[in-house]
């Protein structure tokens, strides 16, 4: 049976769609390795005809079936590999655990510390630091996620508009 797994909003919303939804696990994020402007800096804001490149991650057994959208067209690229980065991860005394965008699929490192460093332990999609906090670091990690582009209408727009893009990700088990 397919189920819908997440939607986003171009306007940059995110809502899962089905209250078993943890059953297939999905993470949805902007790809910012390759969502960069002319000078290569990182792109959250986007303009007509502008391609948009999201990453989708799924729980083992889970496949993308098919994808709808509203406007403009989306493309599914296959699967990929990418590195996260959460910059200035700040663990304060009383949370020792911290929530990672994605599950790993490779070890976790944390470079440059801001002051103490420490070691971690990471779970499924998380990870602790068992030594004492307060601790600041920037976390990478790899992971594998489903490559998605999607390429926006070519229109012109007011300078107050917007043009929201619905995407619907329909997954079922492998």
């Amino acid at each position: 049976m397919s189920k819908i797994l997440d939607t986003l909003v171009v306007a940059f919303g995110e809502e899962v769609s089905d209250d078993d939804a943890a059953n297939f696990y999905s993470r949805i994020a902007l790809d910012d390795s390759l969502n960069k402007d002319t000078a290569g800096k990182v792109k959250k804001s986007f303009n007509p005809a502008d391609d948009i490149h999201i990453m989708c991650q799924l729980k083992a057994g889970w496949v993308i079936q098919k994808v709808e959208w509203t406007s403009g067209e989306v493309v599914v690229n296959g699967l990929a590999s990418r590195t996260d980065v959460m910059e200035r991860t700040f663990f304060v005394d009383t949370e020792k655990e911290r929530n990672l965008n994605f599950y790993p699929s490779g070890g976790i490192s944390g470079s440059p510390f801001y002051g103490k460093t420490c070691t971690f332990l990471s779970g499924e999609d998380r990870i602790v630091i068992p030594s004492s906090a307060p601790v600041m670091v920037d976390l990478s990690y790899p992971y594998i996620g489903y490559s998605l582009t999607i390429h926006t209408p070519n229109m012109v727009l007011g300078e107050d508009d917007s043009w929201p893009i619905g995407v619907v990700i329909w997954v079922i088990k492998s």
